[in-house]
């Protein structure tokens, strides 16, 4: 019976020990790089020293590996329900033909000359309109692309994407532009007009990179992207795949954008679309699994960059973009056109984002962007950017404690504020002593006369002038957008802007106007008059018609 007892015991450590050892050295193994390196990239953060073979061993590591460790990364750097939604317009003014293997022609771009499109968007100022309809649709970042090999001998279209980058910025929106090469001082002026981020991409491996680009070298995309990291615009750059580059030259490419001194901010991911009539149009459709890869592998190697899911998502359905989205992708394109190939259209994704309960990501802005973006110091001397207003209502007043206005328009502006808060509307005040000493306090004087005495709830900004050398940033766009009756200075205390939704001046009202005066106003600056509402209905007609 012992004798038995130990057999039967030999026998099962003779099993464990072999199905241990199998284990160990099994193809199913569920230890593979991705999981090493996920692990060591949540433990440590980002790093710029990776080796070739490093990335070659994650991007080689079993799908779902991929996925699964993907999705851990991104949990744990980013808000893995967030996806940023941008939308990209070609603002090219006309150009020559870009010599690649991908890309077609299109009338929408202008390559070749100067075209239909090219004239509108000069007179109706159309990357404009087409900014403010894309935020209406929900899109963070807008991106102006233009059919230029580089900007030598472009000063004046150069200078018209410079004013786009001010009002678009403008717009609370963050702003990206796709120019070609650019010399250290255009991205200085670029940088200084407001713009978010640069796109640049590599496309490829540098060993590949011959096979399909002719026009430019792989060291003249890099010189271009440390020309943007140095002025301190976020890069934007990632690849293509399917261009009929082996697995090595996309390790190639996510090897090089991962060893540079930062990594990208935004690093998109594009499937080929081929396109009729270039040498491409044969290649093999890219399958969701190279997607996957790519994403996967991106994420685990820079995890704090936007992996966005670009140009090819319409040959995706949802259920494969989801897998994309859950292996780390969290920046998509809207809108139906990408410069010269097919996107997914805007009911599409709005079903896809409430299916997969996506949410849109909001704009961020660097610290440093305090310049571009229209900021004001509040009353405690703190920075608030005017963008965190934006899809608001506002009525902006000049006040003043020791006027003859003071007391009724305070108790309007009260009244109002009490109705509409909750509707949209804010009320932005800003102290000025500049009639009649009438404010001459300190800004803690000032507030509690506001909030005390007069019971103000609404914001209450640093003490301003809004006349002369000294007039306040805000004033002076104010008083360009809205002149008076004689002339754009401010006349006297309360006199008042009506700002809608857009961030359009609609009106502007004397001090002796009373805030419950301008109730029905505010209702149409909300809500709109029939008539914009039929202006921007035929512009997105317009827009839309160009894109096909």
């Amino acid at each position: 019976m012992m004798l038995a007892r130990f057999a039967f015991r030999s026998q099962l450590r003779a099993s464990v020990s072999f199905r241990q050892s199998a284990s160990s050295c099994s193809p199913y193994s569920s230890s593979s790089a991705a999981s090493a390196e996920a692990e060591r990239t949540i433990r440590e953060g980002p790093r710029n020293d990776w080796s070739r073979d490093e990335i070659k061993a994650v991007y080689d590591s079993p799908v779902l590996d991929l996925l699964f460790h993907g999705a851990q990364v991104h949990r744990h750097v980013h808000n893995f329900r967030e996806v940023q939604q941008c939308t990209q317009i070609c603002s090219s003014f006309g150009g020559k033909t870009r010599f690649c293997s991908f890309g077609g022609k299109t009338r929408f771009c202008g390559f070749g000359g100067k075209t239909r499109f090219c004239v509108l968007a000069r007179k109706l100022d159309l990357p404009v309109l087409a900014g403010k309809l894309a935020k209406e649709a929900g899109s963070t970042r807008f991106c102006m692309g233009a059919a230029w090999r580089d900007t030598i001998g472009r000063k004046t279209n150069f200078n018209q994407i410079l004013d786009y980058i001010k009002e678009i910025r403008g717009m609370g929106m963050e702003v990206c532009c796709t120019l070609g090469m650019i010399e250290k001082q255009q991205a200085l002026e670029l940088k200084k007009a407001g713009l978010t981020a640069y796109n640049h991409n590599l496309d490829t491996s540098r060993e590949y990179y011959p096979n399909v680009i002719t026009t430019r070298s792989y060291d003249d995309r890099l010189e271009t992207l440390e020309h943007v990291r140095e002025a301190g615009i976020n890069v934007c750059s990632g690849g293509i795949i399917g261009l009929g580059e082996a697995e090595e030259d996309r390790v190639g490419l996510l090897h090089t954008l991962a060893t540079l001194p930062s990594h990208p901010e935004s690093v998109p991911i594009n499937a080929l679309l081929a396109v009729k009539g270039t040498p491409l149009e044969d290649q093999k459709p890219v399958e969701i699994w190279e997607m996957i890869r790519m994403i996967g592998t991106a994420r685990i190697v820079m995890p704090k960059a936007m992996v966005r899911l670009s140009a090819g998502r319409v040959r995706f359905t949802m259920p494969e973009q989801a897998l994309c989205f859950l292996a780390g992708a969290n920046s998509i394109f809207t809108g139906e056109k990408l410069l010269t190939t097919p996107n997914n259209d805007f009911d599409a994704d709005q079903l896809m984002f409430k299916t997969l309960g996506l949410i849109p990501k909001p704009p961020s802005f660097s610290e440093d962007d305090s310049e571009s973006e229209n900021c004001e110091k509040d009353i405690e001397g703190n920075n608030v950017s005017l963008s965190k207003f934006t899809g608001k209502v506002l009525l902006i007043v000049n006040v003043a404690s020791k006027c003859g206005l003071t007391q009724g328009n305070y108790k309007e502006l009260n009244i109002l504020y009490a109705k509409y808060k909750t509707k949209g509307l804010e009320i932005l005040a800003f102290p000025c002593n500049q009639f009649g000493g009438q404010e001459p306090g300190s800004n803690k004087e000032i507030k509690e006369n506001i909030c005390t005495m007069f019971k103000g709830e609404f914001p209450i900004f640093d003490k301003i002038e809004v006349n002369g050398e000294n007039a306040s940033p805000l004033y002076k766009f104010l008083k360009e957008q809205k002149g008076g009756l004689f002339g754009d200075s401010i006349k006297w205390n309360f006199a008042k802007f009506l700002v809608d939704k857009q961030g359009n001046v609609v009106d502007r009202y004397a001090p002796t106007t009373s805030p419950l005066e301008i109730e029905d106003r505010r209702a149409e600056a909300w809500n709109m008059s029939e008539i914009e509402n039929e202006t921007h209905f035929y512009i997105l007609i317009l827009f839309r018609c160009m894109l096909v």
